[in-house]
């Protein structure tokens, strides 16, 4: 549930920086790393050239916190733009749920997904205009949710609408043997396509750790309780909704998980000293 109060606490964070007059703000500092092989928490390693830099899982829940986003304490690491360490960047976290099997890779339906993300979409709107915060509308997905069987990587990327301002939520899921590393592309959409193309350059440089990937899977190990579609879906949240606690809930948490709210870029181009004449797009 962690998740859910982090949207929404995000969404009254944000929209109130945003009406906050200009200020001066003193610009944290973070321990960026020029690395040829960042850690993940040893669970992962990936082999970085000098155009990114790197923050360990720490200093990547420090950077969370500032954003106003609860950190997980799932946090391995993330990477971003040597040149603009702000501009964009993808954060790695990872979820020891246990080996998820593909099975249901060629089952994977994006209308029905969607629809789901539809009608969670009114609902949650209802609780939005409660709080005061601009709805969300779905338009839908700029990337449909796909497998690729060869790397067990699972992509998509959903998109929304925010009184005339686009919000994306883009993931990718990487299969181990253990769980999953969730990877998190957070950037402005105007520089998406950009961006996107960044963050698989990153990945192709991902490892598991010797004895940990998707391949190494032997009789015995833990079995996470979901599939590959309900990755896309909520995870862990699908295990509870099989209990029926959930089920009133599991689409407006969903939606929730998406509803990041407008002015992100715009406050924190004013907390680092950037620019402010620039677009105050919402992150991805």
């Amino acid at each position: 549930m962690k998740y859910v109060f982090a949207a929404v606490l995000c969404s009254l964070a944000l929209s109130y920086a945003q009406e906050e007059p200009e200020t001066e703000y003193e610009a944290p500092t973070f321990d960026w790393q020029s690395t040829s092989l960042a850690d993940l928490d040893k669970i992962a390693q990936i082999e970085l050239s000098d155009t990114y830099v790197f923050l360990d899982g720490d200093e990547t829940r420090r950077l969370m916190d500032l954003y106003g986003n609860f950190p997980t304490n799932t946090e391995v690491g993330l990477v971003a733009s040597a040149e603009n360490p702000f501009g964009w960047f993808v954060v790695f976290e990872f979820d020891s749920v246990g080996y998820v099997k593909d099975d249901d890779k060629d089952e994977i339906d994006a209308d029905d997904i969607l629809d789901s993300f539809r009608e969670g979409t009114k609902q949650s709107n209802k609780a939005r205009a409660e709080m005061g915060i601009a709805p969300l509308n779905l338009v839908g997905w700029r990337i449909e949710p796909a497998y690729e069987e060869e790397t067990n990587n699972l992509e998509w990327c959903i998109e929304f609408d925010s009184e005339g301002t686009p919000v994306l939520n883009h993931n990718i899921r990487l299969l181990g043997r253990n769980g999953v590393t969730n990877v998190t592309l957070v950037c402005d959409p105007t520089e998406f396509d950009m961006a996107l193309a960044e963050t698989r350059n990153i990945l192709t440089g991902f490892s598991y750790q010797q004895g940990q990937s998707y391949a190494d899977y032997v009789s015995g190990d833990k079995i996470a309780e979901y599939g590959l579609a309900a990755l896309v879906t909520g995870g862990a949240v699908a295990i509870a909704a099989k209990t029926g606690f959930l089920t009133k809930f599991l689409k407006p948490i969903l939606v929730a998980l998406a509803a990041i709210g407008t002015g992100a870029i715009s406050f924190f181009k004013r907390l680092f000293g950037r620019n402010t004449e620039e677009s105050d797009s919402p992150q991805s």
